[in-house]
């Protein structure tokens, strides 16, 4: 799905099936002519999104950060900030303008929504909605 959506805006791929393991090899390699790569395509879980701490692609300390090694040095001082926010109301202000600026610069970028299927005995209760967790799980 993403490499279609990537051709219909006219780049050019090379789409391929890789392990864990060397997916993470190759992402983190900033030398195209030795394997590394401009894109990667990954996913989160939704509580990584909820807040600047840990929306790890969306951080700016180059190439310390993520692959992808954004370099938006207004986005770290915005994230510093935010966990020293007073309360509730100046995190929120704080998120607004990390998002403007994320939308200024795209340090990523969400191309897909997936929702999570699993299938669970009938006597488990308390099982959590989209990505399996298993905590707080008990049987009936």
């Amino acid at each position: 799905m993403g490499g279609q959506a990537l051709e219909a805006i006219g780049t050019r791929i090379d789409l391929q099936i890789l392990d864990g393991s060397t997916v993470l090899q190759r992402a983190n390699n900033r030398n195209s002519s030795e394997g590394g790569w401009h894109i990667a395509g990954t996913f989160t879980a939704g509580m990584g999104l909820l807040n600047p701490s840990g929306k790890n692609f969306l951080r700016g300390s180059g190439t310390s950060a993520a692959f992808g090694w954004s370099d938006i040095p207004r986005l770290e001082e915005l994230r510093n900030t935010w966990f020293q926010a007073p309360d509730e109301a100046a995190q929120a202000a704080i998120c607004r303008e990390i998002q403007a600026i994320a939308f200024e610069t795209l340090p990523y970028l969400p191309i897909r929504l997936y929702l999570q299927k699993i299938a669970c005995r009938s006597d488990l209760m308390d099982m959590q909605k989209g990505l399996p967790v298993f905590y707080g799980v008990q049987r009936a």
